[in-house]
């Protein structure tokens, strides 16, 4: 199911998915996420929604990314029908998108995307 959600303090939703989807599955605001992704980059010489300062962001709150098989058909609804619990971040190469106990939550109706990646939190971390 699709749940429109915008974190977005000033009501934009483009260029900031991953700040939205993170602060979705975080539960925590658009404004620190930003921040803390703005540290990250900073620490990598890197904007915050670069893949590798976000995967890195992850990480270090103990995620894991887990990569999804290489099928057009499959969509990010596909994903969410048979993730009906658990909180995620998916990706899809353009955009990022949270999906929390089946529904996605977004700003915009991501469910025909096709996902390549997702990343939940895990207790012992790791790259797949």
């Amino acid at each position: 199911m699709y749940i429109e959600f915008n974190g977005n303090p000033c009501g934009k939703s483009t260029g900031d998915c991953v700040i939205r989807a993170i602060s979705v599955v975080e539960n925590t605001s658009w404004r620190k996420v930003y921040l803390s992704l703005c540290v990250e980059g900073y620490d990598e010489c890197t904007f915050g929604d670069d893949n590798k300062t976000w995967d890195k962001y992850l990480k270090s709150l103990g995620y894991r990314r887990f990569n999804l098989p290489d099928v057009k058909s499959y969509k990010l609804s596909d994903f969410a029908n048979s993730h009906k619990q658990g909180s995620y971040i998916v990706g899809t190469g353009t955009h990022a998108v949270a999906v929390v106990n089946g529904d996605i939550i977004d700003s915009w109706d991501s469910s025909g995307d096709t996902p390549i990646y997702y990343y939940t939190k895990t207790s012992d971390g790791g790259d797949s």
